[in-house]
């Protein structure tokens, strides 16, 4: 299933009746505010509001051209990025077929440890050295922490 699309239209009153137009883009592709495209004519209509048209469907999104604009780059991020990551919320993303966890960085165990802290009895003290010690020496694995 491919991506909607969220195309932009204003709701105006036109000479003979109250219809859907296209809104017009200036140089910076940002709407220009209550500018509209009626029979291929520019016409500006300060009535009226924008509605986003996804799938045969209208949704009222504001008065404003930037509400608009800004409403529509909101929706097609959400969608990208439930297509991406599958619709969920967490640390894990669908790769391959498989699930892969998200790698976290944690702070290295000596950075919060404190040599000989006052108040503290020396073997706690004698016990840091050694686990802030093995720990710089490269190794990671458990075994060679003392317990």
């Amino acid at each position: 299933m491919g991506l909607a699309t969220f195309s932009i239209y204003k709701y105006v009153r036109t000479s003979k009746r109250w219809r859907y137009c296209k809104p017009i883009y200036g140089k910076n592709n940002k709407l220009k505010p209550d500018a509209v495209l009626v029979d291929g004519k520019e016409e500006l209509h300060t009535e009226g509001a924008y509605y986003l048209n996804a799938d045969g469907q209208w949704e009222k999104v504001g008065t404003s051209a930037a509400t608009a604009q800004d409403e529509q780059r909101r929706r097609l991020a959400r969608q990208r990025y439930e297509k991406d990551t599958g619709g969920r919320r967490g640390s894990s993303r669908k790769v391959g077929g498989t699930r892969r966890a998200t790698a976290r960085c944690q702070p290295a165990p000596s950075s919060s440890i404190r040599q000989h802290s006052p108040g503290k009895s020396a073997e706690v003290c004698a016990r840091n050295t050694d686990i802030a010690s093995a720990s710089t020496q490269g190794s990671t694995s458990a075994e060679n922490l003392p317990s």
